[in-house]
């Protein structure tokens, strides 16, 4: 239900392409923003699965098989619905099964936090290429791209670090956790 809802707001959202290459990149970031916030901080932990020998060639199949199905498609679908498809909510979608089944809840949502966390980098390389890719070329403009991606997964992760670091030193208390002392 979740990625039949995701293809229909992103089917309904087509005509904001036209926008501005900043403009696009603010919505998108701001998006990534929420989404980030409105993710369940973690879940109890649970315990690990035996992994079966089978379990990377499955994920490769299933991986492997929404590509080729995305691709027998992309003539009939067309290029941009055949994009859509081929992006992160499908294959996050195999991600987090498979960590979810390796791991549990726990895990299937720090693998969506972690994809979630990926995208401003990827947002930002594909607004850089867009923005530039016609007036400067391929080379620079990839070039270019690619730097940007540094230095904003850098931020990130400095900034989700300081996030970890604050909850862990007791600056943010879990929900329902005793802040003063205890009685004894």
């Amino acid at each position: 239900a979740g990625l039949a809802g995701w293809l229909l707001v992103a089917l309904a959202a087509q005509p904001i392409l036209q926008w501005p290459v900043l403009a696009l990149f603010a919505l998108v970031a701001l998006v990534i923003f929420l989404a980030v916030e409105l993710m369940p901080a973690s879940a109890s932990k649970a315990k690990a699965t035996t992994w079966s020998r089978w379990d990377v060639p499955l994920r490769m199949a299933v991986a492997t098989s929404v590509v080729i199905v995305v691709t027998v498609a992309a003539p009939i679908l067309g290029a941009g619905t055949s994009g859509l498809l081929a992006m992160l909510p499908v294959m996050s979608t195999i991600l987090a099964v498979f960590a979810h089944r390796a791991g549990g809840t726990a895990h299937g949502i720090a693998i969506q936090r972690g994809i979630l966390s990926g995208l401003f980098g990827t947002a930002a390389f594909l607004a850089v290429v867009a923005g530039s890719i016609e007036r400067i070329g391929v080379g620079a403009s990839f070039g270019i791209a690619l730097v940007t991606v540094i230095v904003i997964q850098s931020v990130v992760l400095l900034v989700l670090r300081g996030r970890s670091s604050a909850e862990a030193g007791g600056l943010a208390a879990p929900a329902g956790a005793s802040v003063g002392p205890t009685p004894s």
